[in-house]
């Protein structure tokens, strides 16, 4: 992200900086790398700070963030005709979720009407689905039953949604055709 005016933007950027948010690797080799790829007077923002040696013996203090992960809980309840139902349909149904979700990138809403199209595609015989979610950013929270109300999940700039197979449960939910 960038902010190009004279002034800070509304995302707390500093005049004429650059707020890259990065998920894996090592600190020095992300700073590096930012480091060779902006332009010169161009200042960076963010809570990671790296000192990385310039090419005078200088210092050279560049900064990124991490992004903030929402944990999510996903319920989907199933309905259609249980005579065109593959047994596995929980596994095929949790599949092409985190085949979904796996391509979320820092920024990324959860949008559960978009999880739609890859169940219906993997699981014959459903004719409806009913998506409900709980979110968290502590990895170590258990939803109550009555946290699961969201049927989106936002996320800012800096934050990423992680599903994992472990936080969805899918349930059949009798014949509805």
């Amino acid at each position: 992200y960038e902010n190009e005016s004279d002034e800070t933007d509304e995302s707390g950027r500093p005049p004429h900086s650059i707020e890259i948010i990065v998920e894996g690797g090592s600190e020095m080799d992300i700073a590096q790398v930012i480091l060779d790829k902006k332009a010169g007077g161009i200042q960076t923002f963010g809570t990671v700070s790296v000192d990385v040696p310039g090419d005078y013996g200088d210092v050279i203090p560049i900064r990124f963030n991490r992004p903030q992960y929402i944990y999510v809980w996903l319920k989907v309840k199933l309905y259609g005709n249980s005579a065109l139902l593959p047994t596995n349909y929980a596994a095929l149904t949790v599949e092409a979720i985190t085949n979904y979700c796996k391509e979320l990138v820092a920024g990324d809403s959860l949008i559960s009407q978009l999880l739609n199209e890859g169940i219906y595609d993997s699981v014959g015989g459903i004719t409806y689905i009913e998506i409900k979610a709980a979110s968290s950013t502590d990895s170590t929270h258990v939803p109550a039953e009555s946290e699961y109300t969201l049927v989106n999940v936002d996320a800012s700039q800096r934050q990423k949604v992680l599903v994992s197979d472990t936080r969805i449960g899918v349930v059949f939910d009798g014949n509805n055709s």
